[in-house]
């Protein structure tokens, strides 16, 4: 144990005597959102979106760095996506900056953001959202409107919505979260 503090620290003084600083830290902020969102709909429209309105401000990782803030360097959405349904369902996910309250998946598509997805899941089927799985799927645009927002006041809303693939879609989220890794001041 102590030869492996001994090294720790000798690398340590090694990088700062030669013109290393170290000019970030990494921290990690979740927003846990609505533990379940039903979402579904027809080729009519959709009659069910699911909404988490985040605001960063009340998870205390983001307040206690967020003067400090530098980047937000990766950004996923975690949870579970079940098909209650009787055909393949697309799950998607859309952005808008500050708190918004959209009531119909047109209107969502129309003022946001693609964000996620999206992700095909067969009749009956779940999917586990896990961070590489999730990562992936986030698209560029929404990346940037999550790093203005984050930047910025912290505050956006985030919708679940569904592609029509037959005749209608039913599926549910659970235990969804927001995870931002930030790189802030050290």
């Amino acid at each position: 144990m102590r030869r492996a503090h001994l090294v720790w620290s000798s690398m340590t003084l090694a990088l700062l005597a030669g013109g290393c600083n170290l000019s970030s830290r990494t921290v990690i902020a979740e927003f846990a959102g609505p533990a379940v969102m039903d979402v579904t709909g027809t080729l009519a429209g959709s009659t069910a979106i699911g909404r988490a309105e985040v605001d960063l401000n009340q998870v205390a990782v983001y307040r206690n760095t967020k003067s400090g803030l530098q980047a937000v360097s990766d950004f996923a959405l975690l949870g579970s996506i079940k098909n209650n349904g009787l055909t393949i369902v697309r799950p998607e996910f859309y952005v808008t900056a500050d708190s918004t309250a959209f009531t119909n998946a047109a209107f969502v598509r129309a003022n946001g953001v693609p964000l996620w997805g999206p992700i095909d899941i067969v009749p009956g089927g779940s999917v586990a959202l896990d961070w590489n799985k999730s990562a992936a799927l986030v698209g560029p645009r929404g990346r940037e409107v999550i790093a203005r927002e984050t930047a910025g006041d912290g505050r956006f809303t985030i919708y679940a919505l569904g592609v029509v693939t037959g005749t209608s879609y039913n599926f549910t989220v659970q235990d969804f979260r927001a995870v931002l890794i930030l790189e802030t001041d050290p």
